[in-house]
């Protein structure tokens, strides 16, 4: 027999909820997050639609309570947002009380900030606290200190099946005896990079996507 897994707690912040009761309304009643861009600027805002959390950063600074924001991304601060549910719903009051660690992943990291000063850092020094932030594991970093976490904090960053070996890896380390819980998931904040990239191999669109809806043959 193999060793048993259980999920004791989940969090999520999406185009569709800012928690998990908000997200399975949203999947039950078909409510999409599909809308216009508004939260960053970009050349295609008006013309491409996304599915975009219509929290601002500084909301969800205030949302997470953070006396020090600690020069955090979009990435770490919906990271945050989703582990505190998590952390919440399953009851931990002590996050170190057995042996624990964070498997967190993403894709573009940091990225939302760090491209906007890519090619001007140095005519805008008071921006240079950012350059770290553009690493995917300092977003890993930052949720794991905002938990107070000492345990493993790792990344994985393998494009679309990133959250999907974070969770993977998070089961073998506690069937492997390294861990007695692991939290795992991950975030990504939206960026020109992203978008710009997909649009470019010419697969985004300007309408509502419906993947599900065939029509009847005459």
């Amino acid at each position: 027999m193999g060793q048993k897994i259980a999920i004791t707690g989940m969090g999520i912040i999406s185009a569709i909820g800012n928690n998990v009761e908000e997200n399975l309304h949203s999947l039950k009643f078909g409510k999409h997050g599909i809308s216009d861009i508004t939260l960053f600027e970009t050349r295609h805002s008006g013309n491409i639609k996304t599915g975009e959390i219509k929290l601002t950063n500084e909301e969800l600074i205030a949302k997470l309570q953070l006396n020090d924001e600690k020069n955090a991304t979009r990435t770490a601060l919906l990271g945050m947002v989703a582990v505190k549910e998590a952390v919440e719903g399953a009851g931990i009051s002590d996050i170190n009380e057995y042996k624990t660690g964070l498997i967190s992943s993403t894709s573009v990291g940091g990225m939302d900030i760090t491209e906007k000063y890519f090619y001007t850092y140095e005519d805008f020094p008071e921006k240079q606290k950012y350059i770290d932030s553009h690493d995917a594991g300092n977003s890993s970093l930052l949720i794991a200190d905002y938990l107070g976490l000492k345990g493993i904090v790792s990344t994985i960053s393998t494009a679309c099946s990133s959250a999907a070996n974070a969770i993977m890896m998070g089961a073998k380390l506690i069937k492997n005896g390294v861990l007695d819980r692991v939290i795992v998931g991950g975030t990504d904040a939206l960026s020109k990079f992203t978008l710009n990239g997909f649009n470019t191999l010419m697969i985004l669109t300007d309408s509502y996507n419906t993947p599900f809806i065939t029509k009847e043959k005459d």
